[in-house]
């Protein structure tokens, strides 16, 4: 497996971003095919009902910490050192997969019932009456899972 290609780029507030190409990780990588729910099948569920609210993952995969044993696979090189990622990077080929299924499984008790989640955005769904209920039950849910 050949060396990454590092490209790096100015963020915003002035900070350097290493954009890292695994090509070549992602080319040897066993692939999860864990499957992304459709968009149109989520708002065609959600849309149905009297109240919808939508909220998305503060960072999303970015939380989820990659195995120890795993972190020297996404070794890069930079003029300032050599590094790894100890969190999930976006260009990995099953990244998405991954935190789908993490979600899936962090909202399982809600999933489909008043819930949909795709990737590190969720819907909550449901009639007028109960909406803030049930958003209350999501939140407190999340803050068990911390």
């Amino acid at each position: 497996m050949g060396k990454p290609l590092v490209v790096l780029a100015m963020k915003k507030n002035g900070k350097l971003r290493a954009c890292v190409n695994y090509k070549a990780l992602n080319k040897v990588t066993k692939k999860d095919r864990y499957p992304l729910p459709f968009c149109e099948e989520i708002l065609q569920e959600v849309t149905r009902h009297d109240m919808y609210t939508f909220g998305g993952g503060y960072r999303g995969y970015y939380q989820m910490k990659i195995a120890l044993e795993d972190q020297l696979k996404t070794t890069f090189t930079t003029p300032w050192g050599t590094f790894c990622y100890i969190v999930m990077p976006f260009n990995l080929c099953n990244v998405q997969g991954t935190f789908q299924r993490l979600m899936n499984k962090v909202f399982e008790p809600f999933l489909c019932i008043f819930l949909r989640v795709f990737i590190d955005n969720f819907g909550v769904y449901n009639d007028k009456a109960s909406h803030l209920t049930k958003l209350e039950f999501v939140f407190q849910h999340l803050v068990v899972q911390e």
